[in-house]
C-alpha cells in the first residue's frame, strides 16, 4: 500500500481527534490567545513578534508525525516481514482526552485511537 494512501487514510480517520483551524482563525487570534496557547505547549518565546508566533502555532497544530516500524519472524520455516505505520499523538495537533470529552461528551483515550497502527507492507 502506498505510504501516501496511509497518510490520507489516517488523516481522515483521525479528523475527529485533530485540531483543525482555518487560516482565518489564526489571523483573528489575539496576542494573549496565541501566547497562552504557546505557553500550554511550552513553546512560548517572548522575543518573537505576533506574526512569527502565529506562524509557529499554525505549524505546530497542523504538523503530524508518522512512525513506521517493522517485525520479521519465521512461521513454519517461512520468513515473514511486516511494516506498520501510525501517526504519533501530539497534544499540539490532537485534542486531549479532556478536550474531546468536553467537545463530544464522551470519555475516551485519544492517544490510543490516534496511534492505532496501519499495515504498510506484509511480505513473505
Amino acid at each position: 500500500m502506498p505510504l501516501k494512501e496511509i497518510c490520507e487514510r489516517t488523516l481522515q480517520k483521525n479528523k475527529k481527534y485533530s485540531r483543525s483551524h482555518t487560516d482565518e482563525h489564526y489571523s483573528n487570534m489575539t496576542r494573549i490567545a496565541v501566547s497562552s496557547r504557546l505557553q500550554e505547549l511550552n513553546e512560548f518565546d517572548d522575543t518573537e513578534g505576533l506574526p512569527a508566533m502565529k506562524g509557529k502555532l499554525k505549524e505546530m497544530e497542523r504538523t503530524r508525525q508518522l512512525a513506521a516500524w517493522h517485525d520479521h519472524s519465521s512461521v513454519a520455516n517461512h520468513g515473514y516481514l511486516m511494516f506498520l505505520a501510525c501517526v504519533l499523538y501530539d497534544p499540539a495537533s490532537h485534542l486531549t482526552d479532556k478536550e474531546y470529552e468536553k467537545k463530544y461528551g464522551e470519555p475516551i483515550e485519544v492517544q490510543k485511537i490516534v496511534e492505532e497502527p496501519e499495515l504498510y507492507i506484509f511480505a513473505r
